[in-house]
């Protein structure tokens, strides 16, 4: 059992995963736990996440065969995708992003 996960077992765990839309589950050798999410536009990789936290990153993918490789590829909640190619949107809930990129005009994209 994980102390993010208040307490239920990883298998309970992963049923609350599942039923709030996420899917290609996994526990981090860390403990955390990632995600695969599918947005309206994008797939999301969500990590960090427990009962009452959606995620603590968030990265948005235009092509979901680029979330799927990040998803197996991380091995820490924190980490940042290698291949940001279709990287479309980063979100956090601390508020500090772990990664910025800007558009063509020099923009910050998110």
């Amino acid at each position: 059992m994980s102390s993010y996960t208040n307490n239920i077992s990883n298998d309970e765990f992963i049923a609350f995963l599942k039923k709030q839309g996420y899917s290609d589950i996994r526990q981090l050798p860390d403990n955390e736990w990632v995600a695969t999410l599918k947005l309206l536009f994008t797939t999301a990789v969500c990590t960090g996440m427990d009962t009452t936290t959606p995620f603590r990153y968030r990265w948005c993918f235009k092509n979901p065969d680029h979330a799927k490789a990040f998803f197996h590829e991380i091995t820490e909640f924190d980490e940042v995708p290698k291949n940001t190619e279709s990287l479309v949107g980063h979100r956090q809930s601390n508020g500090v992003p772990l990664l910025m990129l800007q558009d063509e005009n020099g923009i910050n994209r998110w």
